[in-house]
């Protein structure tokens, strides 16, 4: 936020990557004798207990009481009981009230009273801020929710206007260094050339980067920044399979890590580095020397919903994380959406991620923030003085005009734009209806945005709680 402003978003959106093992969107948590879920059946009626997930052999009648649920599978759940000296399956309908319900990942974004069933008469425990789950249905007034505290889950159900006022959503997103997409592979000691895949012959040489359709390759993150890397002209995985070549081995993942402003690509079969010397592209022994740096250049795409993510200021991975210490602590979430926009234009903009808490430690450094009023424009430039070099981008400048912006957008270039008390980023233009693809890391109701991105009209952000008073620019170094 600019320092001439006041007000504190108090609202957004995130979702805990965390917390849960997510298969697909929001997906129940991975729960277990350990990390159990907590919950209260939605109607007063004993639980019919079966031997087997498949609910076929029925085993038991427990009487309604708090349930330890410890595997959730397809649509039933695991439980443990009598003290927790047996085990057995019931219907998950016993639990939640609509199993079809399309979770949405969630956030409490104040303390929160959560309530066995949906009635105020029987109150269950209060999640502490900050706490991230799923929501996982709706009844009426009510919205059934799960929040992680501790090394438990909990199940129960709150107030829709307690869930207005306290309860905040996400997209899916990582902290992975490089964004899927389509990428140059382009060796330290050779920047000018590139690495050219021959698809038939299985075979790598380097040429001049021109980035043609053999020198693109398509970096599609497993977990833990571990990469498939596929050359766009074929359909099997780089490998190192005694040398390099190609596989159809799904397994066939590379590790990327970073050096300053250059990678290591490393196989996570062998260990072995890329590397480039001698004219020759190919694997040897992990030794962390320049033959081994590579820089990994993202081809610019047309922007769209679909490719867009969203970083949220809000997300638990961060967003409790000090801000500012003052006379009463500043936090990610509460002021920092002046950080978040700069690391979702730079992702955007170049597949590149920055943490959020090291853009506000620079800022807090460098006098960029100001207390009780939020962060100084000032920072943009700065902070691309300083790390431009190792993110691969540059600050072109500042800029009160919006058909300025939309040229630069049409050049591949990115902004951040100031709206009342708040920053968000402009990624994307669209000149069939004038329209601007806007990340908001701090969604709430005073804004017409989402969580997942939106493409918002230049009418719109010139005027009300859209209205930008100016940008700042930034483009590929």
């Amino acid at each position: 936020m600019k320092k001439r402003y006041n007000l504190l978003i108090a609202a957004a959106f995130l979702m805990l990557t965390l917390c849960f093992s997510m298969t697909g969107l929001a997906a129940y948590p991975a729960v277990s004798q350990s990390k159990p879920l907590h919950t209260y059946g939605w109607k007063t009626k004993d639980y019919r207990v079966f031997e087997d997930q498949g609910l076929m052999t029925k085993k038991d009648v427990v009487a309604y009481e708090e349930c330890k649920v410890i595997a959730i599978r397809d649509k039933a759940a695991q439980i443990s009981y009598n003290r927790g000296k047996e085990t057995g399956w019931i219907a998950l309908e016993n639990l939640v009230y609509d199993p079809s319900y399309r979770h949405e990942i969630s956030y409490a974004n104040a303390d929160i009273l959560l309530y066995k069933r949906p009635t105020v008469r029987e109150s269950y425990i209060t999640v502490p801020q900050f706490s991230g789950g799923i929501t996982v249905g709706e009844k009426g007034s009510w919205m059934q929710v799960l929040f992680m505290t501790g090394n438990s889950y909990y199940m129960g159900w709150i107030k829709n206007t307690t869930y207005d006022q306290s309860v905040r959503l996400s997209m899916d997103t990582s902290t992975q260094l490089l964004a899927d997409g389509i990428y140059v592979l382009s060796p330290r000691n050779a920047l000018s050339k590139a690495v050219s895949c021959a698809p038939k012959k299985r075979t790598f040489t380097m040429a001049s980067n021109r980035k043609t359709e053999k020198q693109r390759f398509r970096l599609h993150h497993i977990s833990g920044n571990h990469y498939q890397i596929t050359p766009i002209r074929a359909s099997q995985q780089l490998a190192d399979a005694g040398g390099l070549t190609l596989s159809d081995d799904q397994s066939q993942t590379w590790k990327i890590t970073r050096y300053g402003s250059y990678f290591y690509i490393r196989s996570k079969a062998t260990g072995r580095a890329l590397r480039y010397g001698a004219g020759k592209v190919s694997l040897g022994a992990f030794r962390k020397t320049s033959s081994q740096h590579w820089r990994i250049t993202k081809v610019a795409e047309t922007p769209s919903l679909d490719s867009c993510v969203v970083f949220s200021q809000y997300d638990p991975k961060w967003g409790g994380s000090t801000y500012y210490n003052g006379p009463s602590r500043r936090t990610i979430s509460t002021s920092g959406c002046g950080v978040m926009a700069l690391t979702n234009a730079i992702y955007a903009l170049n597949g590149e991620f920055i943490n959020p808490q090291k853009i506000a430690s620079f800022s807090v450094a460098r006098g960029h923030y100001f207390y009780n009023q939020g962060t100084a424009d000032t920072l943009y430039a700065d902070f691309a003085r300083k790390y431009g070099k190792t993110y691969h981008f540059k600050h072109i400048g500042k800029t009160y005009s919006l058909s300025s912006v939309r040229n630069h957008l049409k050049n591949g270039r990115v902004a951040i734009a100031l709206v009342p008390g708040h920053y968000i980023a402009l990624v994307g233009y669209r000149s069939s209806d004038d329209s601007f693809l806007v990340l908001d890391s701090a969604v709430y109701g005073k804004r017409p945005t989402t969580i997942y991105g939106d493409w918002i009209s230049a009418s719109t952000l010139g005027s009300g709680t859209m209205w930008c008073e100016y940008f700042h620019i930034l483009a590929n170094r």
